[in-house]
């Protein structure tokens, strides 16, 4: 009998102490269930209610991609559009397959393309594998990776957009947020980058005429070119992620006998070869455009252990061939191959102004 007890009164301790435990283990399962279930509730409702109205064109480039109304426009150092709202990113590069060095695929451009976005990153560690897919005629290549910037883990969702209908073209995106937002977005940036589209005509917003100074020779550049002081150019310009300098000329500045082509070869060599590391990247070529005969050279160097790309032009006015001018644009390699059109009609835009033009 009184072990009969002994063991009742066990039994009884022994439930008493299990209850905790078995309270600890359903409440686990209960907040992980419905925790679930609150969570795909509400990405429910976050992807119902977007809208993607606001249309981001991409500047030198002939396609757009549609945005959630939220997002705002800012300006960017390097990306050619640059939209943010509360807690993401969007940037893209444009390229054209001219821009892909000799023996380049697009495969390789964007690896090396996530490579030079994640540098300025730490702790950085590949999520997914790239994966391919093929939406609304577009080729879509996408990699997640995540790290560490300013304090802040990320996750960085970087796709490559290619146009069946137009191989020649293609774009570089990325997308980032923080990293407790990103699952909650990534199905809304994978909509983004669909809705990807070609346009008839390229987007090109040159708008701010400047002129170069004693010589009656305007260019217009881009939205967000500043003046800036420089020693030795007759104009210079930058927007943060490229210089636009100005050498003018009258012929009274040089000999009657002097060879344009050549001054321009020497001038060049003279300025670069110099430097650490300096090459010539392309051979001079001529062209035609406009009012414009133009010579375009393309050199590099290392400045700082980084290499830096001059886009080298001599630009001589047909309405008055007495006067000519030696433009250099300094970039980085990404940026000079993603905007060399970009630039190509900055230069093209030249032309002789006569008396005051009312521009500072």
């Amino acid at each position: 009998m009184g072990n009969k007890v002994i063991r009742i009164i066990l039994i009884i301790v022994l439930v008493f102490l299990a209850i905790p435990a078995v309270l600890g283990i359903l409440s686990g399962v209960f907040s992980q269930l419905f925790g679930e279930r609150y969570q795909e509730k509400k990405k429910e409702e976050v992807m119902t209610s977007v809208q993607y109205v606001t249309e981001a064109r991409v500047e030198g480039y002939s396609f757009s991609f549609m945005l959630p109304e939220d997002y705002v426009q800012k300006d960017h150092a390097t990306f050619d559009a640059f939209y943010t709202n509360e807690d993401s990113n969007f940037g893209v590069y444009g390229y054209h397959s001219e821009n892909l060095a000799v023996g380049q695929t697009t495969d390789a451009l964007y690896k090396e393309q996530n490579q030079y976005v994640l540098e300025g990153r730490a702790s950085v560690s590949r999520l997914s594998m790239p994966e391919k897919k093929d939406i609304n005629g577009l080729n879509i290549t996408k990699t997640v990776y995540m790290g560490e910037k300013d304090g802040s883990i990320n996750k960085y969702y970087f796709y490559l957009v290619e146009f069946k209908e137009n191989p020649e073209v293609f774009a570089y995106v990325m997308m980032n947020s923080l990293s407790e937002y990103g699952d909650m977005h990534e199905e809304i940036f994978d909509n983004i980058v669909a809705t990807a589209k070609l346009s008839e005509e390229t987007y090109i917003c040159l708008d701010n005429d400047v002129i170069v100074d004693d010589y009656d020779m305007q260019f217009t550049l881009g939205h967000n070119f500043k003046s800036e002081k420089h020693a030795a150019f007759d104009a210079y310009y930058s927007d943060g992620s490229a210089w636009f300098g100005v050498f003018g000329y009258d012929a009274d500045d040089i000999a009657v006998d002097t060879d344009r082509q050549q001054l321009f070869k020497e001038q060049n060599e003279s300025n670069v070869m110099h430097k650490e590391g300096a090459k010539q990247i392309s051979e001079a070529k001529q062209y035609e455009t406009g009012n414009l005969n133009i010579t375009k050279e393309v050199y590099s160097s290392l400045e700082d252990g980084s290499e830096v790309y001059y886009l080298c032009y001599l630009v001589e006015f047909d309405e008055e061939p007495e006067k000519f001018a030696h433009v250099m644009i300094f970039v980085m390699p990404q940026y000079a191959t993603a905007n060399e059109k970009y630039f190509d009609e900055m230069v093209a835009s030249g032309k002789i102004v006569a008396g005051d033009t009312g521009i500072e």
